[in-house]
């Protein structure tokens, strides 16, 4: 019975949520400086504060000090890297009606950064007066629910929590680890710990009736035209293809099977030629077969925004050398998220589902190579949620505080965690992505047998 084929949203214009920041505003005032009728709200150029409408502005609860009073805001949910001006105003409590603004020239201006930015509108005086009555206290822990709760000043608590997590209505998993390279099936819609445990630790016995997709960016064999004949000829090209690469096309050939490897493997990756005639590619593909790859055909302009986004964007991103800081942006364009070379990013890895699952069954294992192709996991669930991904990330993976300013940072967790199984390099990269699912999108993890680290959460 043919499968059911979804609806797949077109790459770049896919419904999602926008990412957000939650801000978090302190501002303080010297005692008697306000009537008890009065209170402060903050008000900005946005709809989140108001639109420069106080009585629809965010009220800030009000926290007693012997030299100050301080005025603190509950999370903000304000979009990623869009610039916000705002005020703070004081207003008559309940209606919110205009008393008068803060004396200052001009408005307050913030970049929203990270998951979650607090505004020091205070000079640093809230917290510095926590950190003396309670000097293990994090400075970045939430403090106006509890100033709600009890209005006088109290040590912030331990930080840790991100909020209520939506309803699960199935419970997904990804398996995680470092040095790993195998692949391991069936841990995709698992709807308990224990089965999930059985699953991660059946290791596959891979046969000749196997079949292993391996996805790369570009192909170990390169393909050209003859100068005398004008046929297509293939040519094993070692230069610009790494060390891994080469290594792999290993086991496509006889001496393989010798050494006990049965399964079929296929690559799947650029050709590293632009033809635009559907015979030319067609010549290419029956070439390319006999030598066990099959090739992805993209426009070259989207090929080439693609490997600018990748290595001038998110490979920086990846190894901790972006800058996010709005002024240092503004002078330096090439250290911005572009949308443009983004939507490529996107074209380009949907491309490489729509071939893998053209090419593949169900029972093809697919291993999906590095960190420019981080979306075809998820393009490849969206068609087929029950086929076997893994990922081999060949790349660092930073730190959650990286990840959190990122605009697309839910697209490419997301898509991470559509495997069935994640490997890194070493376990620093795996600690940082775990606690990047965990800070940014509440999952949870639990170690399993065989050196695994199970990740679970809930598919978007």
């Amino acid at each position: 019975m043919a499968q059911k084929q979804p609806c797949i949203p077109e790459p770049g214009r896919a419904a999602h949520c926008p990412a957000k920041t939650r801000l978090v505003f302190r501002w303080a005032t010297v005692p008697g400086g306000h009537k008890e009728e009065e209170e402060v709200r903050v008000v900005g150029n946005c709809n989140e504060l108001g639109a420069w409408k106080p009585e629809q502005g965010v009220s800030l609860t009000k926290v007693d000090a012997e030299d100050h009073c301080f005025w603190l805001s509950k999370g903000v949910a304000l979009p990623l890297g869009k610039p916000v001006e705002y005020m703070y105003a004081m207003c008559r409590k309940g209606t919110g009606a205009l008393l008068r603004w803060e004396p200052r020239d001009g408005s307050r201006r913030v970049v929203p950064t990270g998951r979650r930015h607090v505004l020091e509108d205070d000079d640093g005086l809230y917290r510095a007066l926590c950190l003396e009555r309670d000097p293990a206290a994090s400075w970045t822990a939430e403090i106006a629910p509890k100033a709600h709760q009890n209005p006088t000043l109290i040590p912030p608590g331990a930080s840790g929590s991100v909020g209520t997590a939506a309803p699960r209505v199935s419970l997904d998993a990804t398996a995680v680890g470092s040095n790993s390279l195998q692949l391991r099936t069936g841990v995709a819609h698992v709807l308990s710990s224990s089965s999930l445990s059985r699953h991660l630790n059946d290791v596959p016995e891979l046969t000749a009736e196997d079949t292993v997709f391996i996805i790369f960016r570009i192909l170990p064999l390169t393909v050209e035209r003859d100068d005398q004949s004008g046929d297509w000829r293939v040519i094993e090209e070692r230069s610009n293809k790494g060390a891994v690469l080469p290594a792999l096309l290993h086991f496509t050939r006889p001496e393989a099977r010798e050494q006990g490897y049965d399964c079929k493997v296929r690559f799947v990756g650029l050709p590293g030629v632009h033809v635009e005639e559907e015979s030319e590619r067609r010549k290419i593909t029956e070439l390319l077969a006999q030598h066990s790859c099959i090739p992805v055909f993209v426009d070259k302009e989207v090929v080439e925004a693609h490997l600018d986004f990748s290595v001038n964007f998110l490979w920086p991103v990846f190894h901790s050398q972006k800058c996010f800081d709005s002024e240092v942006e503004e002078s330096l364009p090439s250290n911005t998220f572009d949308e443009a070379t983004w939507k490529a990013y996107q074209a380009l890895n949907n491309a490489y589902a729509e071939v893998i699952v053209a090419k593949g069954t169900p029972e093809t294992l697919i291993w999906v190579q590095d960190y420019q192709l981080l979306l075809v996991p998820r393009y490849i669930y969206l068609r087929y949620p029950d086929w076997h991904v893994g990922l081999f990330l060949h790349c660092a993976f930073p730190s959650s505080n990286v990840i959190a300013c990122l605009p697309n940072r839910e697209e490419i967790l997301q898509s991470m965690l559509s495997c069935a199984l994640i490997t890194f390099q070493i376990f620093d990269y795996m600690r940082n992505f775990t606690s990047t699912c965990s800070l940014l999108l509440g999952a949870k993890q639990t170690f399993q047998k065989g050196g695994m680290l199970q990740v679970e959460h809930e598919h978007l």
